[in-house]
């Protein structure tokens, strides 16, 4: 768990991921278009089992539920993209120790949070989710909680 803080501008939208997947190989197994094929077709079986194995999500604002149940989340929350795309990776800091660079072929999928701008003043956000084993036990978990001061807005 983590605890942040920090001041964000009026009538700003705020999108996160409550837990997500990536897949970015290196672009040497994925240079021939049969090999995209390939690595796209693997993720399309791959990824609804890792939204099966979603066990907890968790998104509040000031204390209150954004939607009810853990079905709603899930349904309401979940994304996959399988359509391959580009992205550059931070080659000395970046979340998976990766070699870094250009990597042409990234899917992702989760459940990922569009809170639409909130009101100024001070405001408590509180995500997460979990992946488990069938047998239950958590496998990997995140949850963080901000803290954030909405500044006064113009009026735009």
């Amino acid at each position: 768990h983590v605890d942040r803080a920090c001041t964000i501008p009026a009538n700003t939208k705020l999108f996160f991921p409550l837990r997500n997947l990536w897949s970015i190989p290196p672009a040497e197994l994925v240079d021939e278009p049969a090999e995209v094929a390939e690595f796209v077709a693997a993720f399309s079986d791959y990824f609804p089992a890792d939204r099966h194995s979603t066990c907890s999500l968790t998104l509040r604002v000031d204390g209150e539920d954004v939607l009810p149940t853990f079905h709603a989340l899930d349904h309401k929350t979940w994304v996959q993209i399988l359509d391959p795309f580009a992205i550059f990776v931070n080659p000395t800091d970046n979340f998976a120790g990766y070699p870094g660079g250009d990597m042409p072929a990234a899917l992702l999928d989760g459940h990922y949070a569009l809170l639409e701008p909130l009101s100024a003043g001070d405001h408590t956000i509180e995500l997460g989710g979990a992946k488990c084993a069938q047998n239950g036990n958590v496998l990997f978990e995140t949850s963080a909680t901000y803290t954030l001061h909405v500044e006064e807005g113009d009026g735009d």
